[in-house]
């Protein structure tokens, strides 16, 4: 279920040409945050916040990132809490239980890239790559750069983790059999990369991350160890980890 952008009454604010404010009552948007509780039956519980909507998804990436899976199939029981009520008694979709089979698949270990790319897909990744968006939803896309039959994929969320935890959750969910490790595959984001957002993108098999905002000294550091490229995709490309290779054209 998703509830988004949900409005409130509120002052807004005019600041006149001599310096006087006034101030108006109208409605203005909101974010929509719920809290989220994932309950492992025999495991770990998590709560944090989310913007509701693809909470199946963002329950698989999360377990994912985590190490408690590695394909869908390894979840043999996945279900919101029926006994979750809220004011009204109905329920609430803010708890999920999910039950891990007790022999999951073998987790391949993530491979050390050569975080190389021709000029085509820079081109690509650079015209791709969202615009920063300081005031609303984090977003996260995978992308497959040229002719591929894989299509992209693209969540939004309060934070970034959890978008991309979605991505990587519908990955997982809607392609089973070849979804993961994501290969040619990169993760575009609107936010800031940090080093625990390469560290996912690592671990699903992107080979690398691009954004309208630079990287923080971390993340580039953690990219240049694991080989993945970290494209900084403002109002000018800068390549932070990376070679470009023309010869790949």
């Amino acid at each position: 279920m998703s509830r988004l952008s949900p409005r409130v009454s509120a002052l807004h604010l005019h600041r006149a040409a001599d310096g006087t404010l006034s101030a108006s009552r109208r409605a203005a948007p909101t974010l929509s945050e719920e809290p989220l509780e994932i309950r492992l039956i025999d495991g770990p519980r998590y709560h944090f916040p989310r913007t509701p909507g693809h909470d199946v998804e963002l329950a698989h990436g999360l377990l994912y990132a985590e190490g408690h899976l590695s394909r869908a199939e390894d979840l043999s029981e996945t279900r919101y809490c029926a006994g979750a009520e809220g004011e009204d008694h109905c329920n609430t979709y803010n708890v999920l239980d999910l039950r891990v089979r007790a022999q999951p698949h073998p987790r391949p270990t993530p491979a050390t890239g050569n975080a190389r790319l021709n000029p085509a897909e820079a081109q690509h990744l650079l015209e791709a790559t969202p615009p920063a968006q300081p005031e609303g939803l984090r977003r996260a896309s995978a992308l497959w750069p040229g002719a591929s039959p894989r299509p992209s994929i693209t969540r939004e969320d309060l934070t970034a983790r959890n978008s991309v935890d979605k991505v990587v959750g519908s990955l997982l969910l809607h392609n089973p059999a070849t979804a993961l490790p994501a290969e040619g595959a990169f993760l575009l984001l609107n936010s800031r990369p940090t080093p625990e957002l390469l560290r996912r993108a690592h671990r699903a098999g992107f080979r690398g991350v691009s954004s309208p905002l630079r990287p923080t000294e971390r993340a580039v550091g953690y990219a240049r160890a694991h080989g993945l490229v970290a494209l900084y995709a403002g109002r000018t490309g800068v390549l932070y980890s990376g070679e470009l290779d023309p010869a790949g054209a």
